[in-house]
């Protein structure tokens, strides 16, 4: 049963819970989850819905567009919209993606993966982050609701309706308080010597770089509501400096192009591993890369603000400077996994195969953001135009939600406890989001290199061909979404249950090859712990994932045939550490190699 089959390494099932669940509890765990699995869930859900919301206001872009034969739109007031609809349907497509969908579900997969692989299954304050979710969906859909006509910036001294911007101010606080109760997530019950695994790493460097971020664009929508532009007749301040506006709201935006792809950038690395079946080529190298980022992330937002008085030097640095830079970490980071996966044969599932792409689509995302500041002649050429929303599609359609993807297909049926449904319908949606993505950005792209300026009514019909292959590209990557949710419903209704587990096996696995790259690079400490779920420190080689039943058990009765088992039993002379951190300790492992063989 191919088509069934679960993906190597995969999920496991708590102790089975209750299955008669009256209706009143349901809806009480809906509302307050205290199980970091249920709130991981329900936020997936949440995410998923989102996706659909602002994939339809896209997908209304596209296609008015793309019918538009005669160079003008088509008329809107045949859909019952008036002209100014177009604009709102911009606005929410851009505010409902970024602060619904993308960091919805990157919320999901790291409420999930923190307390899964640090071992603690439980939420720090529940009631922190249950109000937070509840806030960013009151605040999006009244966002939905009132009426903006000034694009996703809201730059003063353009002006918004007063309930733009208080929805803005509460869905930016409850995503603050969600990014709050994320980090007590993986800071909880932390032991003198507990470190943070690189998947935790990257999650809390991209949560204090866009918890600060967030600060500073609330500080500018309270400063715009204390105003006489938020038209509540407060007046406690001035109308806001367009200019101090503009760094506030960009120094905040930058780390959010940044946010859901740093959330899941070392489940990135975990995964590729445990493909190619060797650890990570440097993993210190990778820890670096973590600190740099989070410098350069924080500094390139000047580039945003080329029309504004800010000293040249100071544009010289940050705008041209870090622009540049930022792109050595990710080429690093890149290439280290590319020489980790490099004749390893691994199994070209989806999983994989969107991971590939995210990696190409931030490789040709941020090449071609390049010319955009630092090198005026071109930027002469395309500032303004089409060339930026496709540059926006590449780093969050390809590269983000790609990755968003590659993880979900992991997690989401473990949270549903069954094997994934269709491995035809995950390969069906790679192909379909990827092509379909594709067009759409090499149609803006060639739009922007003929000048055509973004956020317009009418063009001349010479742009008409790239509007109609951006519509079908859509409509392309619309129902290859339409195939994820069906077969991750599939998957919950009529998905072969997986048996239960102790630990999830990525989580096992990736602790181990992490460990092995630790030794491998002479870095490794048997007094420093990563995790309370046990793994074996020491691996020679991971073998293929054909030597044992990927659904076989994993207890403790059973450890001596398990897959883990056979793993330990390569080392010569081990046994299992009983007490302590829960590990196999290297130091019951007599004569162990530094390095792979």
């Amino acid at each position: 049963m191919s088509e069934t089959q679960g993906y190597p390494y995969g999920g496991y099932n708590a102790p089975k819970e209750e299955e008669d669940r009256s209706v009143t509890s349901i809806i009480k765990d809906i509302m307050y989850s205290k199980d970091y699995k249920h709130f991981s869930l329900k936020l997936f859900c949440f995410g998923m819905i989102w996706l659909v919301i602002a994939g339809s206001f896209g997908l209304g872009l596209r296609t008015q567009a793309g019918f538009s034969f005669q160079g003008t739109l088509l008329p809107l007031e045949q859909l019952g919209y008036s002209t100014v609809a177009y604009f709102q349907l911009m606005t929410y497509h851009a505010v409902v993606m970024f602060f619904g969908t993308i960091f919805t579900i990157g919320f999901s997969i790291a409420y999930y993966a923190i307390p899964t692989i640090r071992g603690t299954r439980k939420m720090a304050v529940p009631w922190l982050a249950n109000m937070g979710h509840w806030m960013v969906v009151f605040g999006l859909y009244m966002v939905m609701g009132s009426n903006s006509q000034y694009m996703f910036t809201f730059l003063i001294p353009l002006k918004n309706p007063s309930s733009f911007y208080v929805a803005e101010a509460i869905q930016f606080v409850g995503d603050e308080f969600l990014i709050i109760a994320l980090l007590a997530q993986a800071y909880m019950d932390k032991k003198p010597n507990e470190r943070f695994t690189l998947p935790i790493s990257f999650i809390v460097m991209d949560c204090v770089a866009m918890g600060i971020g967030i600060i500073t664009v609330l500080s500018a929508i309270f400063w715009t509501i204390l105003s006489p532009l938020g038209g509540f007749n407060l007046n406690v301040f001035a109308i806001p400096n367009v200019e101090v506006f503009r760094a506030a709201f960009w120094f905040e935006s930058h780390p959010l192009v940044y946010f859901g792809a740093f959330l899941v950038g070392g489940l990135s690395v975990w995964f590729i591993t445990m493909y190619a079946r060797r650890p990570v080529y440097s993993e210190r190298m990778m820890r670096y890369i973590v600190a740099v980022l989070f410098v350069l992330a924080m500094s390139v937002y000047v580039h945003h603000m080329t029309m504004d008085p800010i000293p040249m030097w100071l544009r010289d640095v940050f705008a041209q400077v870090a622009t540049e830079v930022i792109a050595i970490p990710f080429v690093l980071m890149w290439t280290i996994l590319l020489i980790t996966l490099k004749y390893s044969k691994p199994k070209w599932e989806a999983p994989l195969l969107f991971l590939v792409a995210a990696i190409a689509g931030n490789i040709v995302g941020g090449a071609t953001a390049e010319p955009l500041q630092p090198v005026p002649a071109a930027d002469f050429t395309i500032h303004n135009t089409m060339w930026i929303p496709a540059h926006i599609h590449f780093m969050m359609a390809t590269f983000t939600l790609g990755s968003f993807f590659a993880i979900l297909y992991y997690f989401v049926p473990e949270l549903f406890g069954r094997k994934l449904y269709s491995q035809g319908l995950a390969k069906f949606h790679f192909i379909g989001w990827t092509v379909g993505m594709g067009a759409l950005e090499a149609a803006f792209k060639v739009q922007g290199v003929m000048g055509l300026v973004r956020r317009e009514l009418v063009w001349f019909s010479i742009y008409e061909p790239w509007f109609q292959m951006a519509m079908i590209g859509a409509w392309l990557a619309g129902l290859s979404v339409i195939a994820f949710i069906t077969n991750m419903l599939m998957t919950w209704r009529f998905g072969e249950p997986m048996a239960p587990r102790m630990f999830p096996r990525w989580a096992v696995v990736g602790l181990a090859l992490e460990e092995q790259a630790r030794i491998n690079e002479g870095t490794h400490n048997p007094n420093i712990i990563y995790s309370r779920i046990p793994y074996p420190v020491g691996l020679q080689a991971i073998p293929g994932t054909g030597a044992t039943d990927p659904q076989e058990a994993l207890s403790p009765a059973r450890i001596s045939e398990s897959f883990f088992g056979k793993l330990i039993r390569q080392l010569r002379g081990t046994k299992l550490e009983a007490p302590g951190n829960g590990r196999v300790s290297d130091s019951v492992v007599p004569g162990v190699k530094k390095s792979v063989e």
